[in-house]
């Protein structure tokens, strides 16, 4: 990043103007200082290897794949820690207690899970018909 170059130091004023409301992330201070995705980006790995940003929280992102980005804060700090991916337990009991929150849902979710544990009965209408079905023996029936 060439710094003496008027345009980059033009740009970087707006990034700490934009970044003095609050943290942002790439995608939300891209349309604010007119910039497409990448350059915004490129310029925030510039500042943030300089010390002019720090990364201050990792907020999540995305409406079907939720996934972490950035948000960078002006000025020096730490940098905020990463949180790591959850587990298959800590997702299950996520999905669990917003289950039970709703009644409704719980309620269908309960009558699957009695509806799967039932073994369907032959009508003995059928079987007095067709016979037993193979390799079942029929009750009360003996064999010859």
């Amino acid at each position: 990043m060439n710094v003496l170059n008027p345009l980059t130091a033009y740009r970087m004023e707006l990034v700490a103007a934009a970044l003095a409301d609050g943290p942002l992330c790439v995608h939300d201070l891209a349309p604010k200082i007119f910039l497409c995705y990448g350059h915004t980006w490129r310029l925030l790995k510039d500042m943030h290897e300089a010390g002019m940003v720090h990364v201050a929280k990792w907020p999540k992102r995305g409406t079907r794949r939720i996934y972490r980005v950035a948000a960078y804060a002006f000025g020096p700090g730490k940098d905020a820690k990463k949180p790591g991916p959850l587990t298959g337990a800590k997702k299950q009991a996520r999905c669990r207690a917003k289950m039970r929150a709703d009644d409704d849902r719980y309620d269908l979710h309960k009558a699957k899970d009695r509806a799967a544990k039932r073994k369907p009965r032959r009508d003995p209408l059928i079987t007095a018909m067709f016979g037993a079905p193979a390799g079942r023996a029929v009750e009360g029936a003996s064999h010859v």
